[in-house]
C-alpha cells in the first residue's frame, strides 16, 4: 500500500535510487519505480537474458521498463573459464558436457537431521582449509523448517554462525500464546489445555507455580469456557487486563486498531519479568508485537475500518517475522535463498533441495493462494520464479558450490528430490546419456553424507552379484538351500517377517544371503536403539530410586534429571562421529526427555511395568504362530485396572493405525499383543506405536478401557472384539510370511513404497519400482 502511494505521488529525491539484482519486481514495486523515475533518476538491475529458461518469464516486465527508461545497458555473457562459469551458462539449457573438477560438489544426506549435520561438516571443512567464515553462505528455501536443528548444530562448531529466517508469528512464543488466548475467548475451543498454553506462558504475567496450582482446581471443577476465564482473571491484574482486552477485540464486528495495539502491548509488558529487556527473548517479543500492531493498522486502513475479526485472525496466521540467531560480527550466514540475491560468496552451500521445499513443484503457501483468489498480482509465485531463484542463487558461488541432496532417508519415508538437482546433473551427462536417460558417468564429486553417516548404504557383498541375480531370477530359492528348512527350526524376529511381507527379495538379500551395508558407527538405527535402551534403563533406575512406577507432574523434574544421568552413562563409551554424531545423540536425548515429560500426563490410570520385555525359547518364554518360532522384545507394557497397553517406540513421525497394518505388512503390535495376552493373561486395552518425535500414538485402542483421545485418533478405536480381530489379522499375515519362506518364494514383489531407499536395490533387477 505504501509503495502504491509513493508511486502515485512520488517524492523528489536528491540522489539516485538503485534497485539491484532482483529476480523480479512485484506490481507495487514496479509502480513505485516508474513513479519515482518520473521525477528523478532510477537505476534497475535485473538478471535477464532473452530466451533463457530461467529468466524468460520476466521478459514483459523488462520490456516495460525499457520503454519508460532513458537508456539501458546489457552486460554480455562472461567467457566460460571454469566449472562454475559453465554451470551458469548451461543451467536449464545444457549443451556441452561439463567435466567435473571439484568446484561443484553433490553431498547426499539421510533426511533433515543428517542434512543439517552434513551442512555443518562442510562448514568446518572449509574453515579448516582457510576460508573466512564470513565468506561462506548456506541457503535454504525455508530455513525455519529446521531452525532448531540449525541452532543446535551451530552451537557445536567452532566457527561463528548466524542464522537468519522468517518464522510464522503463530510459531513464535508470543504468537503461539496470543493464538491460544484468542481461540478460547472466541469459543473456538473449550479445551482447558489450550488456555493453559497462554496462561503458563510469560505473556500472562502469572508465575508458573500459581498456574499449576490453579489448574488443579480447574481440573477438579471441570471448568471451561467463560467459567475458566473468570477464574483465571482472579490470578492477577495482568492476566485479568489481558483477557479483558482479548474479549474486547473479539467482541467487535470490525477490527479495532487501538484494541489490538492494547492487547499486544499488555502481553509484551507482562513478559518483562521472565524476558528481561535486552535478552534475545525480549527482542523476539518486540518483533512479534510490532507485527501484530502493523497487521491491525494495515487492515484498518486498507479496509476503511470494515475488516472483520476473521480477517485479522487469518492475517495473524500469515504473518512471518524475522528471526536472527548468532553473533552480529563476521560469521557464516545461514539464511533464506532470496536473501542472497545481492551478495556473492566464495563458498555457497545450497540445502533443502526437496520437491516440497525448493523446486518448480513447491506447494503454494496459503497467503499466495489467498492473493490469487482475490485477483492480486503475485509475480513471485509459480514454477518460473522458483527456477529463476535457483539460477540466481547458484550463480552466487565464486569458488565452490555444494549442493546437499536430502533424499536418502531411513525407513523409506524420505522426501522426493528437487528437479533442480537433476537439472544440474544434466550438465554432466553426455549427449548419449541424455538421450537414454542414464545417470552421468562423471557426476560432480561428493560424499554419501557426514563422516560415518553414508546417505545411502551401498552393500558390501559376500557373494557374487551376478550369481545372486541368477538364483533370484526364477523367483524361488533352490529347494536344497539350507534356509528353507530353517523356518521350522530357528526363531524369527517379527521385524524380519515384516521385511518379507514388504518384499520377499529384500528379506532374501538381508537375512538369507546376509548382505550387509558398509559399517556405520552412528546412524538413525543406532540412535533409535540407544533411545530404547535409555528409556528402559531410566525406568529401572526410577523404580529402584523412588519406589514408583509412574512419573507425575510433581516428580517430572527429578525424572528428567535422572534420565540425564542414565543417558550420560549410556553414551560415555559410545561413538564419536564429529558434529553429526554429537548432534544426533543430543537430539535423541531431547526426544527421550520429552517422552518422560509426556508420561506424567499420558495414560491416566496406567503405569509402565515392563520395558524391553523379551520372549523366545532362550529366555524361557517360547512363542510360535503357525509353526513359526518367534523371539524378540516388547518396548514397553503399561498396566492398569482395565487391562494392559502394549507400546512400541518409533523414532519417526510416520506411524500408522490398525486400518493400515495389513496393507503395510505391519506385524509388531498384533504379535506383541498376542505375546502379552499369553504371558500376562490380561485384557488388551491398547496396542500403539508411539512417536518419539511427535509423541503421537497410532494403532488400536479400546476407549472403554483406556483414554488416548488427546494423543491418538478416533479412527483407531475398537471394542474388545475389534481388538481380537486386529490381533488375528496380524497372526494371519505372519503365517503368510512363514508359508512364503517355506515355499522358497523370493521374487521381488514389493508393496507400494518398499523400493524407496531399499538397501538391497544395488542387487535387485526389479523392472518397475514401486515408490
Amino acid at each position: 500500500m505504501a509503495m502504491r502511494g509513493l508511486g502515485t505521488s512520488p517524492p523528489r529525491l536528491d540522489g539516485v535510487v538503485a534497485v539491484n539484482r532482483f529476480v523480479t519486481l512485484s506490481e507495487p514495486q514496479e509502480h513505485l519505480i516508474r513513479g519515482i523515475s518520473s521525477v528523478g533518476e532510477v537505476y534497475v538491475s535485473l538478471t535477464w537474458e532473452r530466451g533463457h529458461a530461467a529468466t524468460e518469464w520476466i521478459t514483459e516486465l523488462v520490456e516495460r521498463l525499457l520503454n519508460c527508461g532513458a537508456s539501458h545497458t546489457v552486460c554480455p555473457p562472461k567467457p566460460a573459464r571454469d566449472e562454475l562459469d559453465l554451470l551458469e551458462a548451461g543451467l536449464f539449457r545444457p549443451s556441452a558436457t561439463i567435466t567435473p573438477t571439484g568446484t561443484v560438489r553433490l553431498v547426499h544426506a539421510t533426511g533433515p537431521e543428517e542434512e543439517v549435520a552434513a551442512v555443518f561438516e562442510e562448514i568446518e571443512g572449509f574453515v579448516r582449509r582457510g576460508v573466512r567464515p564470513d565468506r561462506i553462505a548456506v541457503a535454504f528455501r525455508d530455513p525455519d523448517r529446521r531452525i532448531h536443528l540449525l541452532s543446535a548444530a551451530a552451537a557445536k562448531v567452532a566457527a561463528p554462525v548466524r542464522i537468519e529466517a522468517l518464522r510464522p508469528l503463530a510459531r513464535m512464543p508470543f504468537g503461539a500464546a496470543l493464538m491460544a488466548l484468542l481461540d478460547v475467548v472466541r469459543k473456538e475451543t473449550r479445551d482447558r489445555t489450550r488456555f493453559l498454553a497462554f496462561a503458563s506462558s510469560p505473556y500472562s504475567g502469572v508465575p508458573l507455580d500459581r498456574v499449576a496450582a490453579a489448574d488443579l482446581g480447574w481440573r477438579r471443577a471441570r471448568l471451561s469456557g467463560v467459567d475458566l476465564l473468570e477464574s483465571a482473571c482472579s490470578l492477577g491484574s495482568n492476566i485479568s487486563s489481558i483477557v479483558a482486552a482479548a474479549l474486547r477485540v473479539t467482541g467487535k464486528d470490525t477490527v479495532s486498531d487501538d484494541g489490538w495495539k492494547q492487547l499486544a502491548g499488555l502481553m509484551l509488558s507482562a513478559a518483562r519479568d521472565r524476558h528481561p529487556v535486552g535478552s534475545v527473548e525480549a527482542l523476539q517479543d518486540a518483533v512479534c508485537h510490532e507485527g501484530v500492531v502493523a497487521m491491525a493498522s494495515s487492515l484498518a486502513q486498507v479496509s476503511g475500518g470494515q475488516a472483520r475479526l476473521d480477517d485479522a485472525i487469518e492475517a495473524l496466521r500469515s504473518i512471518h517475522v524475522p528471526v536472527v540467531l548468532g553473533p552480529e560480527g563476521p560469521a557464516v550466514v545461514v539464511t533464506e535463498a532470496h536473501r542472497l540475491q545481492s551478495r556473492r560468496y566464495e563458498v555457497l552451500i545450497v540445502a533443502g533441495l526437496s520437491a516440497d521445499e525448493f523446486s518448480p513443484d513447491r506447494p503454494k503457501r496459503l497467503a499466495r493462494e489467498i492473493a490469487e483468489a482475490l485477483g492480486v498480482d503475485d509475480r513471485a509465485a509459480g514454477s518460473e520464479s522458483e527456477r529463476a531463484l535457483f539460477y540466481s542463487l547458484v550463480t552466487k558461488a565464486a569458488r565452490q558450490l555444494v549442493l546437499v541432496d536430502p533424499t536418502a532417508s531411513p525407513g523409506g519415508d524420505g522426501p522426493r528430490r528437487s528437479s533442480f538437482v537433476d537439472d544440474v546433473l544434466d550438465l554432466y551427462r553426455s549427449s548419449q546419456e541424455r538421450a537414454e536417460g542414464d545417470a552421468p558417468s562423471q557426476p560432480p564429486p561428493g560424499r554419501g553424507g557426514p563422516d560415518g553417516l553414508p546417505g545411502r548404504s551401498e552393500l558390501s557383498l559376500g557373494v557374487d552379484r551376478s550369481s545372486l541375480r541368477r538364483r533370484a531370477a526364477p523367483g524361488l530359492l533352490d529347494i536344497q538351500c539350507p534356509e528353507v528348512g530353517k523356518v521350522d527350526s530357528r526363531e524369527y524376529t517379527v521385524s524380519e517377517l515384516e521385511t518379507y511381507l514388504k518384499c520377499p527379495f529384500r528379506w532374501f538379500a538381508q537375512y538369507a544371503a546376509r548382505l550387509s551395508p558398509i559399517d556405520v558407527l552412528l546412524g538413525p538405527a543406532e540412535t533409535g536403539t540407544l533411545a530404547h535402551a535409555a528409556l528402559a534403563g531410566f525406568y529401572r533406575a526410577w523404580t529402584e530410586k523412588h519406589g514408583l512406577q509412574r512419573v507425575t507432574p510433581s516428580t517430572v523434574h527429578d525424572a528428567v534429571a535422572l534420565l540425564a544421568e542414565v543417558w550420560a552413562a549410556a553414551v560415555e563409551k559410545q561413538w564419536d562421529a564429529g558434529v553429526a554424531g554429537r548432534y544426533m545423540l543430543d537430539r535423541t536425548h531431547q526426544r527421550a526427555a520429552a517422552l518422560i515429560r509426556d508420561d506424567a500426563e499420558a495414560l491416566p490410570g496406567f503405569a509402565p511395568t515392563e520395558h524391553e520385555y523379551r520372549f523366545g525359547a532362550s529366555v524361557g518364554r517360547p512363542f510360535e504362530i503357525d509353526g513359526c518360532h518367534l523371539k524378540g522384545s516388547v518396548d514397553r507394557i503399561d498396566s492398569g485396572t482395565t487391562g494392559i497397553v502394549v507400546m512400541d517406540y518409533k523414532s519417526g513421525s510416520g506411524i500408522l493405525g490398525h486400518g493400515s497394518f495389513g496393507s503395510a505388512g505391519l506385524l509388531q503390535l498384533p504379535v506383541y499383543a498376542a505375546v502379552a495376552a499369553r504371558y500376562f493373561d490380561r485384557p488388551i486395552a491398547a496396542i500403539v506405536y508411539r512417536s518419539l518425535s511427535t509423541l503421537q500414538v497410532r494403532g488400536a485402542w479400546n476407549s472403554a478401557r483406556v483414554d488416548l483421545s488427546a494423543r491418538g485418533t478416533r479412527t483407531d478405536t475398537v471394542d474388545d472384539e475389534g481388538m481380537e480381530k486386529v490381533i488375528a489379522q496380524g497372526e494371519a499375515r505372519l503365517a503368510e510370511a512363514c508359508a512364503g519362506i517355506r515355499a522358497g518364494k523370493i521374487a521381488p514383489q514389493p508393496v507400494k513404497g518398499a523400493c524407496r531407499f531399499c538397501p538391497v536395490s544395488p542387487v535387485c533387477e526389479q523392472e518397475e519400482r514401486l515408490w
